[in-house]
Parts: structure tokens; C-alpha cells; sequence
């Protein structure tokens, strides 16, 4: 896949960026971490910058471990699902 390369602003700053992802994909991703900064920002702010972003890493950290814990406990209630359509169907 080819690179794109774009820039985008994050919390003020410019970035030049290039990645193996979609343009669309790398401009979603820094919108979603400039928003969850200017977030943080509102809340606290006499915090720097710096102390901004790691608390949005923080943030955005706890948010995909959350989703990393329900995932399996999901696909498990998925599978058990659909192994008692089969069954049904089976029985038919």
C-alpha cells in the first residue's frame, strides 16, 4: 500500500505525517486524539500541554482496553448464539 502523507493539528500544533493507513483513517485518529485533548483541557486548564497528552494517552488507553476486555466476553455470546440457531435448525 502506498504511504499518505498529510498534515494535520493536533492541540495547536501541526504534524506532518505519513503511515501505511488511508488519509481518512490518519485525519480520523487525530481528530479523535485533538478532541480528547481539548477535553482534558477544559477541565484542567492549568496543566501543560505535555501533562494534557499523557493524560488523553491515559484516556484513550483505558478506553481500548475496555473494549479489548468486552470483545472476547461478546464473540463468546456471539458463537454461543449462533451454535443454538444450528441446534434449532438441526432439529427441524
Amino acid at each position: 500500500m502506498d504511504q499518505s502523507r498529510l498534515t494535520v493539528t493536533i492541540f495547536g500544533t501541526d504534524y506532518a505525517l505519513k503511515a501505511d493507513t488511508s488519509y481518512d483513517y490518519i485525519k480520523e485518529t487525530a481528530v479523535y486524539l485533538d478532541k480528547k485533548m481539548q477535553e482534558i483541557a477544559q477541565k484542567h486548564a492549568d496543566q501543560s500541554d505535555t501533562r494534557i497528552a499523557v493524560l488523553a494517552g491515559l484516556n484513550i488507553t483505558d478506553e481500548l482496553f475496555k473494549a479489548r476486555r468486552q470483545a472476547p466476553g461478546d464473540l463468546e455470546e456471539r458463537v454461543s448464539k449462533l451454535a443454538e440457531i444450528l441446534q434449532a435448525l438441526c432439529e427441524d
